[in-house]
């Protein structure tokens, strides 16, 4: 049986047209970053809790990967509402990415545990600075029409949903953070292919 349940994932993995990347950071710390992952979370506590978390990768080599976050979550209102906010800033060489996300959640209590159902609304602000000076090519940057010379920005919205179920013993989440599709492309004038 496992067998089979193992053959047909992997046809359905091999016959997918599409490959998408991870846009999402991961952290280590997800016992403690509940919040920026599941938007369901909000509320889940009858205190306010504030998680500051900071990833420092490749510690010391030049536009290494840097991520900050701040969540706070905050207490339940009534007994059912449930309200966070989270605040991200990623930086990765010349690309800059800040994202700020409001949560609500809605509680419903189920035996022993509480069911939640969260929705989150977040902006992202995308930034490449092209006049960085680690910045560097083997002919000048300036004679390759494809690379600007400028900082670019883009704003971006989105929207996500999230469920969580929790006891005394036990929890269990899934969430989709991310609900719309959003064009990452720098160039308005659509002279160059993304990849």
């Amino acid at each position: 049986m496992i067998k089979r349940i193992f053959y047909i994932g992997l046809f359905l993995m091999s016959i997918s047209y599409r490959v998408n990347s991870q846009q999402q950071q991961m952290y280590t710390q997800f016992m403690y970053n509940k919040l920026s992952l599941n938007p369901a979370f909000a509320g889940n506590e009858t205190y306010m809790s504030a998680t500051l978390l900071y990833r420092d990768q490749w510690n010391g080599f030049p536009g290494a990967p840097k991520a900050q976050v701040l969540s706070i979550n905050l207490p339940r209102l009534g007994k059912r509402v449930g309200l966070g906010l989270n605040f991200e800033r990623q930086t990765i060489g010349i690309t800059e990415k800040i994202t700020y996300e409001a949560m609500y959640a809605y509680k419903f209590f189920l035996g022993d545990g509480t069911l939640s159902m969260g929705m989150n609304v977040s902006g992202r602000n995308y930034i490449q600075d092209y006049t960085d000076n680690r910045l560097f090519a083997i002919q000048e940057i300036q004679l390759d029409p494809s690379i600007p010379t400028t900082v670019q920005s883009r704003n971006l919205i989105n929207a996500g949903f999230g469920v969580y179920y929790n006891t005394n013993r036990f929890f269990v989440g899934a969430s989709l953070p991310r609900m719309i599709r959003s064009d990452l492309d720098f160039d308005n004038n659509n002279l160059f292919s993304s990849i």
